[in-house]
C-alpha cells in the first residue's frame, strides 16, 4: 500500500558538524540534540529547534571533551541535563544542566571513577540517575543518583560482568533498570533491576547470546523491552518482559546490521525501533500489533550515529550524523499507519 506520509527535514539539514549523540522532544514536541562538535575526544554541544532554525542551548562547546557520546534527557519543566565522560579530567562522569542561560554541574563534576559510556535518566521528582561502564573496574556497571548534595551509590559498584556499555531507564516509581551485555557469557543481553538494597536479574539472565548493541525502555505501566542486534548478521529483535518471562514482541531479526539501533515507546506503548539495514541507510519500524511495519524509507545515512524519539503524537523524529561528520534531523509528517510494508526477518 502507497505511503501517506514522508519523512522531512526539521530546519535546515547539515546544522552541525561532528558525531550526533542524542535526541529528545519536549513535552510540547520542541526537538533538542546532544552531540560532538568534532566525533570522540571533542566538546559537547546542545542545540534546539526553536521554531525558525537550530540554535545552540546556552554556549557551544560547554562541556569537556568526552570520551563517548553525550547522554541528554529532560527533566518535567524542560530543563535539559546532559552526562558525558570528560577527558579532560580522567575520563570521570559529570553531570550538567542548563540553568537560565548558563549550563551548571549538578553536584561536583567528575564524581565517578575513570568511565565511558553513561546513561542517564530523572525520575519523576527530577533526581537524576546516571550508569556507566568502569574500564579500571573489569569493565562493569555502575549507577548513581544525586541526593540534592551528593552523588551516592545506587547498590553495589560494578554489579554486572564485564560489558562494553549499559543503557539505563527508571519506572514511574523511581526503580532503576539496567541492559547490558555480558562478554565472559557470549555477549549475552542481561536485564538488571534495582530492587531497594540489590541489583537482580531480571528473569533468567542472558535473553539472547552473540548481540553486539541494545536499547532500554519502560511503558507506562513498568513492563521493560530490550531491543537488541546480535552480531554476524543475526537481525534486530525485541523482547518484552510479562512479569515472568521474556516474550518476543513480533517476528525476531528483522534484517538489519547489528551495530547501531535505537528504542523508543508511544503513550500507548507501541514500540518503535531505528536500527541500520542492509545498505547502511537507518530504517524505523513500528510494530502494529501483529507485526512489524516499515515507517517510511529508509534513504538517510546514519554511519555517525543516530537516535530516535516520539513526540506526544507518537510521530517518530530522527538525528543523524551522515559520513562528512553532518547531523540533521528528520521527522515524519502525514498518516505514518497507513504503511503496511512488512519488515523481513532474517
Amino acid at each position: 500500500m502507497a505511503q501517506e506520509g514522508k519523512w522531512a527535514n526539521v530546519g535546515n539539514p547539515d546544522f552541525a558538524t561532528g558525531e550526533a549523540g542524542h535526541l529528545v522532544l519536549s513535552a510540547t514536541g520542541k526537538p533538542y540534540v546532544a552531540y560532538l562538535g568534532g566525533g570522540k575526544g571533542s566538546k559537547v554541544s546542545v542545540m534546539t529547534f526553536n521554531g525558525s532554525g537550530w540554535a545552540h542551548v546556552g554556549r557551544s562547546g560547554f562541556m569537556g571533551e568526552a570520551n563517548s557520546r553525550p547522554f541528554l534527557t529532560l527533566d518535567t519543566f524542560g530543563t535539559p541535563y546532559v552526562a558525558y565522560a570528560d577527558s579532560d579530567d580522567g575520563d570521570k562522569v559529570s553531570v550538567m544542566k542548563l540553568d537560565g542561560a548558563h549550563w551548571v554541574f549538578v553536584g561536583e563534576p567528575s564524581f565517578t571513577e575513570k568511565a565511558y559510556g553513561p546513561s542517564l535518566a530523572l525520575d519523576v521528582s527530577g533526581t537524576p540517575y546516571v550508569s556507566y561502564v568502569e574500564p579500571d573496574n573489569g569493565h562493569k556497571v555502575s549507577v548513581m543518583r544525586f541526593d540534592g548534595i551528593d552523588w551516592v551509590p545506587v547498590g553495589a559498584s560494578g554489579f554486572t560482568g564485564k560489558t562494553f556499555g549499559a543503557s539505563l531507564a527508571l519506572d514511574a516509581s523511581g526503580n532503576p533498570y539496567v541492559v547490558y551485555a555480558d562478554f565472559d557469557r557470549g555477549f549475552e543481553a542481561t536485564v538488571m533491576k534495582f530492587d531497594g538494597s540489590d541489583w537482580v536479574s531480571l528473569g533468567v539472565p542472558g535473553l539472547a547470546k552473540g548481540f553486539s548493541c541494545h536499547a532500554l525502555a519502560l511503558d507506562a505501566a513498568g513492563a521493560p523491552y530490550v531491543a537488541y542486534a546480535k552480531k554476524e548478521g543475526g537481525g534486530v529483535s525485541v523482547m518484552r518482559f510479562d512479569g515472568s518471562g521474556w516474550t518476543p514482541v513480533g517476528a525476531q531479526g528483522l534484517a538489519g546490521r547489528g551495530s547501531k539501533l535505537s528504542l523508543a515507546l508511544d503513550a500507548l506503548g507501541t514500540p518503535y525501533v531505528a536500527y541500520l539495514d542492509g545498505d547502511s541507510k537507518v530504517a524505523v519500524t513500528e510494530f502494529d500489533g501483529t507485526g512489524w511495519v516499515a515507517v517510511g524509507e529508509p534513504k538517510f545515512a546514519g554511519n555517525r550515529g543516530f537516535s530516535l524519539a516520539l513526540d506526544a503524537t507518537g510521530m517518530p523524529y530522527v538525528v543523524y550524523g551522515d559520513a562528512d561528520n553532518k547531523i540533521s534531523v528528520i521527522r515524519f509528517v502525514g498518516n505514518k499507519r497507513v504503511t503496511k510494508a512488512s519488515v523481513p526477518a532474517l
